[in-house]
């Protein structure tokens, strides 16, 4: 797995490096700060929003109001130790598919 490590007003971040949605590179993107949200990284292809804390991505309703979708991107805990920055991942790294059930004719 790779993870973006983004430090940010003295505050540390870790989350996986590819955008849940199609996989852009957010080792590339821009970081803003939304009012009530703080800080969010930005998918350079699609413009997608993401929290930096929970990795909800963010969107504008109709009344332009900042909303929230489900949690989707993986972010995780990190911390700075006498100078060693530690990450403890969350989630899975690869789920194993399903073996497909076999269909037989006879």
């Amino acid at each position: 797995r790779h993870l973006a490590l983004v430090r940010r007003g003295g505050q540390l971040y870790a989350m996986d490096s590819t955008c849940y949605h199609m996989g852009g590179p957010l080792l590339h993107a821009d970081i803003e700060d939304v009012p009530g949200h703080g800080a969010c990284i930005v998918c350079p292809w699609h413009h997608y929003q993401i929290s930096m804390t929970t990795g909800e991505r963010l969107y504008q309703d109709m009344q332009r109001k900042v909303c929230t979708l489900p949690k989707k991107q993986r972010v995780h805990e990190v911390r700075e130790v006498d100078g060693q920055v530690q990450v403890r991942l969350t989630g899975a790294a690869t789920k194993k598919p399903e073996t497909p059930a076999v269909a037989t004719r006879k």
